[in-house]
């Protein structure tokens, strides 16, 4: 083979190689995959940070999130103080225990946690939410690899608006990491370092 042929095969191959890199890459899994993943999820646990910031307060503390189909708990605490306050939510009946170890019980979980802490947390909404999987009434929009990008909901109580600002995989399932939350009067940040599946 001549040096010119040589030469020849070795351009045609860089090109080969450049045009390869350049072609688009599609999603791991497509949304329909990622939603069934999601909704088989009933049973996790999640444990971050939640910043709540409003005009009248900004409350900073870790939480644990605990998903048991449609039971839910929810503890918020820091490490030097304790436990803030836990709520725990069952068979339409929510029970929340603030620092002092007093025990509310109502069948609102927002109206509850709103009247008792000043935290407006649509907290009905979260199982799904803190997956990155909307309602079947919500608005959403998904990003470059089929994961939920942001979430828009309107109810009769208050508008949300969700992004979702990083991901992570967990057992080949892409669950949040970075969560924003805002519905005009309030936001909330999420932090989410840790799921137990």
């Amino acid at each position: 083979m001549s040096r010119q042929q040589s030469a020849l095969i070795t351009c045609f191959i860089l090109f080969f190689l450049s045009a390869c890199s350049s072609v688009p890459k599609t999603p791991d899994i497509s949304w329909e995959t990622q939603q069934q993943k999601l909704k088989a999820l009933t049973e996790f646990e999640a444990r971050g940070v939640v910043g709540f910031i409003s005009l009248n307060q900004r409350i900073s503390a870790k939480f644990i999130w605990e998903q048991n189909g449609e039971n839910v708990k929810l503890r918020l605490y820091k490490d030097l103080a304790g436990t803030l306050m836990t709520l725990k939510s069952a068979n339409d009946v929510t029970e929340v225990t603030d620092k002092d170890g007093n025990i509310y019980q109502g069948t609102d979980a927002e109206s509850l946690m709103k009247e008792l802490t000043g935290i407006d947390l649509p907290v009905s909404n979260l199982p799904g939410w803190l997956k990155g999987l909307p309602g079947k009434m919500e608005d959403y929009e998904l990003d470059d690899k089929a994961r939920v990008g942001s979430i828009t909901s309107s109810d009769s109580s208050a508008n949300w608006s969700l992004s979702y600002l990083m991901y992570t995989m967990e057992n080949t399932v892409a669950l949040p990491a970075r969560i924003n939350m805002n519905n005009g009067k309030q936001r909330v940040k999420i932090q989410i370092k840790d799921w137990v599946l």
